[in-house]
């Protein structure tokens, strides 16, 4: 079946239902809300959750920088970056401590002696397992790793230079980090100045964060709804194209993952059904990732993101679609609420983002050739054929 079998189909909204309408009698609205299936974060807080991800982040950037003190070291980075198996310049934690020159006996004794505590370093990367529900991979992410190549063939960068670590916790408003380098004791040393995009362009920059793309599977991670075809002869719902023309991702963070939660109901709520596009509750589906040079050329980029297919066979009943459009960023990046009214009836839903969304809005099916959406940040457009 086209349709994603991972969809979490709504219970039937029913206004009388106490349960999922809270009357506001001041105002004389009502607001639906339906909880999602997920665990509570047991980090609920901000500081709370910086402050996990920091402890854990340390311990792998030491353990990195140590090993990076192991001949060949280097020469392993590049070769799992280059697989590209998140789908941008990165390596995950755990794939690296298993690649074979790693692993291999010749190797063993040295990597020992520079892993001070390997029961230490597993436990801080299965730290982000099952948080909120989820699986989190602590990953090393190189910006700029194509350009850090050339200018090391070109000797403008010495082709033995230890980089420099930044931790990044999806806070995609900061552009300047602290940066660390490890002693001659074997423990981090901040540095006495920030580290910048300038700087990460012109020297070899190993930021430790959370992958957006990888969970748990060696493929990145896409919508598995078909972005072309059908089962039925009624129509298809889809978003051609898209423009993103302002960056709500840091440099540190990659490329910007621009995903959709939507709902598909009738007017009043009754029935609605949740769409995730194969994410999880609070992620959603993958429109694009676009990369910093088509944010910064604000390229119009052909998406081709299927919506819904075959809508009128599928949700007969529910012609509308309430979306939101934003960029995710993993935990420990919290979470944020949109809103949607059908007159007095209000519904809520949570996406996982350090910034408020792209766009937000609610149409009806036959209105979607005609929903031209432009803001200062992005541009696109619904067909319904």
């Amino acid at each position: 079946m086209l349709h994603n079998k991972k969809k979490v189909e709504f219970l039937k909204l029913m206004l009388l239902t106490t349960a999922s309408v809270l009357l506001i009698s001041s105002c004389e609205t009502s607001e639906i809300q339906i909880k999602s299936k997920v665990q509570p974060d047991p980090l609920g807080s901000k500081e709370a959750r910086l402050e996990y991800a920091r402890q854990h982040f340390e311990v792998i950037g030491t353990n990195i920088l140590k090993l990076n003190l192991h001949e060949g070291f280097k020469e392993t980075m590049a070769l799992q970056v280059e697989k590209k198996l998140t789908g941008e310049s990165s390596i995950l934690i755990d794939r690296l401590l298993e690649s074979e020159m790693l692993t291999s006996q010749a190797s063993n004794q040295r990597i020992k002696s520079l892993i001070e505590s390997p029961e230490e370093l597993n436990a801080s990367i299965n730290a982000f397992k099952d948080l909120d529900g989820v699986d989190y991979y602590p990953q090393v992410f190189i910006p700029f790793y194509e350009e850090i190549k050339q200018k090391k063939a070109n000797g403008e960068i010495a082709s033995d230079s230890s980089p420099v670590i930044v931790f990044f916790y999806g806070d995609d408003e900061i552009d300047l980090f602290p940066g660390y380098v490890i002693d001659e004791g074997g423990a981090l040393k901040e540095l006495d100045f920030l580290i910048s995009e300038d700087y990460a362009k012109n020297n070899e920059t190993w930021v430790i964060s959370i992958s957006e793309r990888f969970h748990g599977e060696d493929k990145v991670e896409a919508s598995d709804v078909p972005k072309n075809g059908r089962v039925e002869d009624s129509p298809d719902a889809t978003i051609p194209e898209m423009r993103v023309k302002c960056h709500k991702e840091t440099w540190a963070g990659g490329a910007s993952e621009v995903h959709i939660i939507a709902i598909f109901s009738a007017w009043g709520w009754s029935p609605a059904e949740l769409e995730l596009y194969g994410g999880s509750n609070n992620k959603g589906g993958k429109i694009h990732e676009f990369s910093v040079s088509e944010v910064d050329d604000q390229d119009l980029v052909s998406v081709n993101f299927s919506l819904m297919n075959d809508w009128d066979e599928r949700l007969p009943n529910e012609p509308y679609i309430n979306y939101v459009i934003f960029e995710y960023d993993p935990w420990p990046a919290g979470k944020k609420t949109v809103e949607w009214w059908h007159g007095t009836q209000k519904f809520t839903w949570d996406y996982r983002s350090s910034n408020d969304n792209y766009d937000d809005g609610i149409v009806h099916k036959t209105s979607l050739n005609f929903h031209i959406v432009s803001t200062p940040c992005i541009e696109w457009s619904g067909d319904y054929f």
